[in-house]
């Protein structure tokens, strides 16, 4: 959240360009999934409600749906995953 690095579950190290304050809109926000559903973090799903309030499109990758479903974003909309 804060734009520094973060190590995925593959291994790989991302390097972010911006820390989540930092971004005044967005064309794509895309939640990625994670393995299994973890607890959600409370500063994450506001961080991701947030950047979705400045984005033109949001989607999400697998369980990343339950982050967004947490968030709100979505209340009163057809949903469909993978499973």
């Amino acid at each position: 959240m804060d734009g520094g690095p973060v190590r995925v579950s593959g291994g790989l190290t991302v390097r972010p360009d911006h820390g989540t304050m930092d971004v005044a809109e967005a064309g794509t926000l895309i939640v990625p999934g994670t393995d299994g559903i973890p607890a959600l973090d409370r500063a994450i799903v506001d961080a991701v409600g947030s950047l979705a309030r400045r984005a033109r499109r949001v989607a999400s990758v697998d369980t990343g749906a339950f982050l967004l479903a947490d968030a709100g974003l979505l209340d009163g909309r057809r949903a469909a995953t993978h499973w």
